[in-house]
């Protein structure tokens, strides 16, 4: 605080008396005054006389106390006391500010005393309006609110483009098995009653995944929960396969698995690790959908590294461009047309709950390999 009153002081230029008024460009930030040894305001700056709606003249004269409302003028008394028998000078308090009208503020009030050789010792007092600050805080609080609820509305949209997305998985088997059955009443083929019957239950498997991908997808972007079992990597990539074959083979493209014979044993929400590799197998597909058919093919690989199984899925198409790769797993990034780039996203956020990684790099083709790695199933007491 001296220092502060020692700059004013020395500065009498910043100071309005009852005969002068400071100038706007003049003006000290916080309100200042300068008052005699028993509290008889002497000068103000224009902070002050803006803060309380006065005139110098107004303010020039009169006792600090009389600033402050009466509830808070016998501790004011008892404060400038203190400060004029002090070692050190220097004291904050909090009080209430008389405004026009009958108005009130909240504030700080520094006081401190300054004594020079060969002079009386002066008062110095500064007025910080903590109203101020309170409608700050309370409209920092209101932009933090506002903040925190668009941080929930994108990720509740989020959530539900996920599950948007991969519910429209087994929609599309469904849509597609469907048609299947049309298509055979409409061409007056023979009534083939087994035929018909697996096509209905696959209909009504593929429907049941469907909630079970709403339930799991809901549950883990909500609440991380999993429901894990053992399963050996062959039969959960087997099980894809058998998924996934039908619309390959109408898109042209041929999928190669190679397993290692001792397929290790991992332990995962199959529901989730299926749609994991039912996303990568299906944006292989779409990648290579301008290639001749000839030359449409993906390889899957599963080998373990120690106590890991990583499993690898080629393809043939351009690849993913060395710009992309840091941000192909950010949620809505997507090379795209249509895309929501959520897929990789939500891919990667499953297998890396899994204990996992998921990554991407170039093969030998110039395609895209993506890599996905598992913790193998550790026997029980090792």
């Amino acid at each position: 605080m001296d220092s502060k009153a020692l700059s004013l002081i020395a500065s009498p230029e910043a100071w309005a008396t009852p005969q002068t008024e400071t100038r706007p460009h003049e003006a000290i930030a916080s309100g200042m005054f300068i008052a005699t040894l028993e509290g008889e305001i002497e000068a103000v700056n224009e902070s002050l006389t803006a803060m309380l709606h006065l005139q110098a003249s107004d303010l020039c004269g009169r006792p600090v106390h009389e600033l402050v409302v009466k509830e808070d003028q016998s501790r004011l008394l008892q404060s400038l006391e203190k400060v004029r028998h002090s070692a050190d000078g220097g004291q904050e308090i909090p009080v209430c500010l008389h405004v026009d009208e009958g108005l009130a503020i909240e504030a700080s009030l520094y006081l401190s005393v300054l004594r020079f050789p060969g002079r009386p010792p002066i008062l110095c007092g500064a007025l910080i309006n903590q109203t101020q600050r309170l409608i700050r805080e309370i409209a920092d609080h209101v932009q933090r609110e506002h903040r925190a609820r668009i941080t929930r509305l994108i990720a509740l949209g989020e959530v539900a483009s996920s599950i948007a997305h991969e519910i429209n998985q087994p929609l599309a088997a469904i849509t597609a098995l469907a048609q299947a059955c049309e298509n055979l009443l409409r061409n007056g083929k023979t009534c083939d009653v087994d035929y018909f019957g697996i096509l209905a239950r696959d209909i009504a498997e593929q429907a049941l995944r469907a909630a079970q991908v709403v339930k799991r997808i809901r549950g883990f972007v909500t609440h991380g929960n999993l429901r894990r079992e053992a399963m050996a990597i062959g039969d959960i990539l087997n099980a894809v396969l058998g998924i996934v074959m039908p619309e390959a083979r109408a898109k042209g493209t041929r999928i190669n698995i190679l397993l290692s014979s001792d397929s290790p044993m991992v332990e995962v929400d199959v529901i989730h690790l299926e749609q994991v590799c039912l996303n990568l197998i299906r944006n292989a597909i779409e990648a290579m959908s301008s290639l001749p058919e000839a030359q449409r093919a993906i390889s899957i690989y599963s080998h373990q590294i120690g106590n890991l199984v990583v499993v690898t899925f080629d393809d043939a198409g351009p690849g993913v461009r060395a710009d992309d790769r840091e941000q192909i797993f950010e949620p809505f990034f997507t090379t795209k047309p249509d895309g929501m780039g959520l897929g990789l996203s939500t891919s990667q956020k499953i297998v890396q709950a899994h204990g996992g990684t998921l990554s991407v790099e170039s093969n030998a083709l110039g395609g895209a390999r993506l890599v996905m790695t598992l913790p193998v199933m550790m026997e029980k007491g090792a």
